[in-house]
């Protein structure tokens, strides 16, 4: 009896492969000869799962986004207090940095998509809903504990802050301790009280 083909998972090895190649030499090294030998099958089996390479990028960085968002809800358990929305927010951004062999694995491949797509629209069109999202979960925790601010600023501040951090741990400018502390330093100000007004005195008390 013939071995039956899980379709979707051969397109996760496919994907899987395009990500390998994208992190160790960058994506315009993934070309469909690199990509079928990473992969271990022929050229003409990822020509019949995707009927052009730029498909294939799409659904390989779309498939990135989707492992990205599942770090970043593993990180916001590891933090605990999922009822509490530092810790929420702190999850959050915690899960977009290269931490660990994994995690700097998943930047690698997320940063050479958003190299790709400086010179190509549809993979920059392909990524430009996630940020809103990112930003708007972050924003609706804020506003849990600061209702009085701006948290939509708030939140895009921490999220530039985090992008930014990415790059500068993954060429070691700043190791992982260095890059929490950063943003633990970002939470504090967001999060922090803000300072009491005293009050002014009635003028009809002065008089006495």
């Amino acid at each position: 009896m013939p071995k039956r083909v899980d379709h979707d998972e051969r397109r996760r090895q496919i994907a899987e492969a395009v990500w390998r190649i994208a992190a160790g030499r960058g994506l315009a090294a993934a070309s469909l000869r690199e990509i079928a030998a990473e992969a271990g099958i022929s050229m003409r089996l990822v020509q019949y799962y995707f009927e052009t390479k730029e498909r294939m990028l799409l659904f390989a960085q779309e498939l990135a986004g989707e492992r990205f968002a599942e770090q970043i809800v593993q990180r916001i358990r590891a933090a605990g207090g999922r009822d509490q929305p530092r810790a929420v927010v702190r999850g959050h951004l915690l899960g977009m940095l290269p931490l660990d062999a994994e995690s700097r694995a998943m930047a690698m491949v997320s940063h050479a998509f958003f190299n790709a797509a400086l010179v190509d629209e549809q993979l920059a069109a392909a990524s430009n809903w996630y940020p809103p999202i990112f930003e708007n979960a972050v924003a609706e925790q804020i506003r849990l504990v600061r209702p009085e601010t701006d948290a939509a600023h708030d939140a895009a501040v921490l999220t530039l802050v985090v992008r930014g951090l990415i790059g500068s741990v993954l060429i070691g400018e700043r190791t992982p301790e260095q890059a929490v502390a950063l943003v633990d330093r970002q939470l504090d100000l967001v999060f922090a009280a803000p300072p009491s007004v005293p009050e002014e005195a009635d003028p009809g008390e002065q008089e006495g």
